[in-house]
């Protein structure tokens, strides 16, 4: 009886040391790139908003979009991967180089986060009364949309 519970807890052992250690299915390519894209809107809105965070968030978004631009670049990007990608990120595609795309994509997604937290009727302001508005909207943007919850600390 003693060796059939061996064996249980073995069998048991062997089990459970398989399903811990089955790696998950990767994500697709344009789930990554996707992800990239939503993660450098949020290091936009820490730019803007004065956050230590935009440096790690800006590189983790290249990081995830990067594979992308290189297939792209060199011609294996396949149609399901790039119809599955947001359209955003196809708008970058076709310059010389990834990370030429990827600058153009960065200046682009940086540009309409700082569209998004200038206000109407601000002209009347000045300069830093501009800059604290726009550093408390997108502050309040980053935390709305739950940025921090893409950091890896």
């Amino acid at each position: 009886m003693r060796t059939l519970n061996n064996m249980r807890t073995v069998g048991l052992a062997l089990v459970m040391s398989f399903i811990t250690f089955t790696p998950l299915k990767a994500e697709s390519l344009a789930e990554n790139a996707n992800r990239g894209l939503a993660v450098w809107e949020c290091a936009a809105f820490a730019q803007l908003a004065g956050l230590k965070e935009s440096e790690e968030l800006f590189t983790a978004g290249y990081e995830n979009l990067k594979p992308a631009y290189d297939l792209k670049s060199k011609g294996l990007l396949t149609e399901d991967d790039e119809a599955s990608l947001h359209m955003i990120v196809k708008l970058a595609f076709g310059g010389p180089s990834p990370d030429f795309m990827l600058g153009v994509l960065w200046d682009r997604t940086h540009h309409i986060a700082g569209q998004s937290v200038t206000g109407e009727n601000w002209s009347e302001l000045n300069s830093s009364q501009r800059e604290l508005r726009q550093e408390a909207k997108a502050t309040s943007l980053f935390y709305a949309l739950n940025c921090e919850q893409l950091l890896t600390n």
